[in-house]
């Protein structure tokens, strides 16, 4: 299992962060030029206050979307690998355990991601499996619009779900 895909999609959000860090930053300048552009923005014309608070939710926002980003790249590699895995050890001497490799290879998307990680119970460490069913947990929540009647266990950032993933993954290539 590789974390090509889960590092890429870290790069982006430590560059977008960056970057809405800097517009807040832009407020406080007092160079014409860059309060011009500024103005062009959606936040010209709001009073700092108002800036700070948009500026403010963006990045939570923000921050919630990387998570579900982050996680969704993480499902796709964990997916290919157990795929790659039943491909490489199949064994077609045997009829049958080739058509249910087959077939668990052909339905692995229907799996539920609790039934895929849990299926690595005994090479990853059961903290970090228990927290990466938790950011999943989160990720749903995110996805499905925040429901604010359920709150998830964890409230996740992209740098702790990073750093989580990151080490499931390192456990989990041993396998895979």
């Amino acid at each position: 299992m590789k974390a090509d895909t889960v590092n890429q999609t870290f790069l982006n959000y430590k560059v977008i962060y960056a970057s809405l860090q800097v517009t807040k930053k832009i407020e406080e300048s007092s160079d014409a030029v860059i309060r011009a552009l500024h103005k062009k923005t959606p936040f010209g014309g709001k009073s700092l206050v108002e800036f700070e608070a948009q500026i403010d939710s963006a990045i939570t926002e923000f921050n919630d979307v990387m998570v579900l980003a982050l996680f969704a790249a993480f499902e796709r590699e964990l997916k290919i690998s157990v795929q790659n895995v039943l491909n490489t050890n199949l064994n077609p001497q045997n009829s049958m355990v080739f058509r249910l490799a087959e077939l668990t290879s052909d339905s692995i998307e229907r799996w539920t991601m609790t039934d895929l990680l849990s299926t690595l119970r005994n090479i990853v460490d059961s903290n970090i499996l228990g927290q990466v069913k938790q950011i999943y947990e989160y990720r749903n929540w995110v996805a499905y619009g925040k429901n604010q009647h359920k709150s998830p266990a964890i409230n996740a950032s992209p740098r702790f779900t990073f750093n989580l993933l990151t080490r499931f993954i390192t456990q989990a290539s041993a396998v895979l």
